[in-house]
């Protein structure tokens, strides 16, 4: 079934390959019914699947720690980006430990460092600057 493009963010890519891969990637998008552009897509989708969602508050809190590592290292992210993601992650990240029991919070951040200053974190504060 065809998507509408403006639904779905996309982004552009190069690709060399050789002329014999194209003509049967062009086969089997034409025996799917699809664009050749559509075929590439659905094969890499079926070789690379989407990560699964954490199932657990473990594994919740273990992405947010990844999360926020993340974003302190990013040098992509400007500093009011770094402390939008940041205090929306303290956020969270407190909401999931209040619930949690201690042993499953100690086994999630297990080797995780707390950046600095990020326990000291305060949007309004304007000596913070993200490691």
């Amino acid at each position: 079934m065809p998507t509408d493009r403006a639904q779905m963010p996309t982004v552009q890519i190069a690709l060399r390959i050789s002329p014999s891969l194209r003509n049967r990637i062009k086969a089997a998008a034409t025996e799917n019914n699809r664009s050749v552009n559509s075929e590439l897509s659905a094969t890499l989708e079926e070789k690379y699947p989407a990560p699964e969602p954490p199932k657990t508050d473990v594994q919740r809190l273990k992405l947010l720690t990844e999360m926020i590592d993340n974003a302190m290292d990013s040098d992509s992210f400007s500093l009011e980006v770094k402390r939008a993601h940041l205090s929306v992650t303290r956020e969270l990240m407190r909401e999931l430990v209040a619930r949690m029991d201690p042993a499953d919070v100690r086994t999630a951040l297990h080797g995780w460092e707390m950046p600095p200053k990020f326990d000291l974190f305060d949007e309004d504060d304007p000596d913070f600057e993200p490691a």
